[in-house]
């Protein structure tokens, strides 16, 4: 079934939501709280959660919201999947019920603005004196368009590099390091790569294709020099000679090295089966990999460094108010909540999910001490404590369509059927004709 309703009011806590302990009320406006926010509203919220402990936490996110603000009911539409949001909305919008608050991500959130659904923030923000530099820089940018704020991110998924320690123990290969390049990883990966192994084949890295609307994608790009579009976002820039190398320096690692595991050939999850020796990943595979009870070593560092430097960059959910909102006030006032310090550290405290809050970053630490570099990988660039600054992530209006684009045209690259240099000639005219309907930025 495509959509769940989940409805919460302060009287209809379980006893065991009840017992969870009292969240203090984030920024407030400077004369307290505006009228129209105490008054009764059912804020409804289009947004999706999977089952297990995320969706618990959804739950306890609006448990505690109406202990805090009783007058309101939270409405949950908890649609089928992350993509199924933004058709969800225009349904639900076209239909004359539009929800408050709206789940929004990085890749969509534009995309979202520039078709007129969702409300800029800036004035509430300003009224509540809430900050843009509470969030992760470079993500909270990934919300903006046109030099407004239209969404506020709820979690922060900033890939790193993981590595099994016993393949490199046995292959005699020393452990990555903050100054590897992403020739290194080539080099190494190489030596990691036996196909003849006794129990199966292992491979220097785990597959990995480069795509746009992908951080790490983008991370290895800007390494190169390159970039995907203009500063307008009126033409892409595929086709600049950097940002062809960098495709298919990705590319032969499917064709020419052979360091990544082909179609078909390793079963399962390739590197916490210890089939793989390197992984790009984000903060969610260190509690899979425990959850897994996995029996090898394993450490992290951040992505390599190219010619150009190095480019940490968060992408994830965020929280936007819907244009046509019947209740804005009460809206902003759960929207708030759900990105503020109190939820924020909340959910991160499952060691699962980052925040997207400087001031809670700290919560996901592991309290294991595993891996070893966890906080100089996950913690400390989104804290400004490394010479490598966190970047946005461009996600122009029409973002998905783009990413189909460039799919369907790269994915002979991934195959050895097509160089990225004939690839991308192709595809820059699909794609500029895409960002000069879609207006820019």
């Amino acid at each position: 079934m495509l959509t769940r309703r989940r409805v919460l009011t302060a009287a209809a806590l379980t006893p065991a939501l009840a017992a969870c302990g009292q969240a203090t009320q984030s920024s407030q406006p400077a004369g307290g709280v505006p009228a129209a926010a105490k008054a009764p509203a059912t804020i409804s919220w289009l947004a999706w959660s999977g089952a297990g402990s995320e969706t618990e936490q959804y739950d306890l996110n609006r448990s505690e919201y109406t202990k805090l603000n009783p007058q309101h009911t939270v409405d949950y539409i908890n649609v089928g999947n992350l993509d199924a949001i933004s058709e969800k909305l225009v349904t639900l919008v076209s239909g004359g019920t539009p929800p408050d608050v709206v789940q929004t991500q990085y890749s969509f959130c534009v995309d979202l603005a520039a078709r007129d659904l969702i409300a800029p923030l800036d004035n509430l923000m300003a009224r509540d004196r809430v900050r843009r530099e509470e969030y992760i820089p470079g993500e909270v940018d990934e919300f903006a368009w046109k030099k407004k704020q239209y969404g506020l991110p709820k979690d922060n998924a900033l890939r790193v590099l993981f590595f099994n320690q016993d393949l490199f123990d046995k292959g005699g290969v020393k452990y990555p390091t903050d100054a590897w390049t992403w020739d290194d990883v080539v080099e190494n990966g190489r030596k990691l790569t036996d196909r003849g192994a006794a129990g199966g084949p292992t491979v220097g890295m785990a597959s990995f294709m480069l795509n746009i609307n992908d951080s790490p994608s983008y991370s290895i790009t800007r390494a190169f020099g390159g970039e995907w579009y203009n500063e307008t976002w009126t033409a892409s820039t595929i086709t600049s000679a950097a940002t062809v190398d960098a495709i298919q320096f990705v590319g032969d690692w499917h064709t020419k090295h052979r360091i990544v595991n082909l179609p078909g050939e390793i079963s399962g999850n390739v590197f916490r089966s210890g089939r793989a020796a390197m992984l790009i990943a984000f903060a969610q595979e260190v509690f899979f990999l425990k959850e897994e009870k996995v029996s090898f070593k394993h450490d992290v560092v951040p992505l390599p460094r190219g010619k150009a430097g190095a480019f940490p960059c968060a992408t994830g959910s965020g929280q936007s108010l819907v244009k046509t909102s019947k209740f804005p006030e009460a809206g902003w006032q759960f929207l708030k909540y759900l990105t503020g310090p109190e939820a924020q550290k909340r959910i991160t405290s499952l060691k699962r999910w980052g925040s997207s809050r400087v001031d809670t970053l700290e919560a996901i630490l592991p309290t294991d001490g595993v891996p070893k570099n966890f906080r100089a990988a996950f913690i400390d660039p989104l804290q400004g404590k490394t010479k490598d600054k966190p970047v946005a992530i461009p996600t122009p209006p029409r973002a998905k369509d783009l990413e189909a684009i460039y799919k369907k045209e790269f994915d002979p690259v991934w195959k050895g059927e097509r160089t990225a240099k004939d690839a991308a000639a192709a595809t820059k005219p699909l794609l500029d004709q895409v960002m000069k309907d879609a207006g820019g930025r």
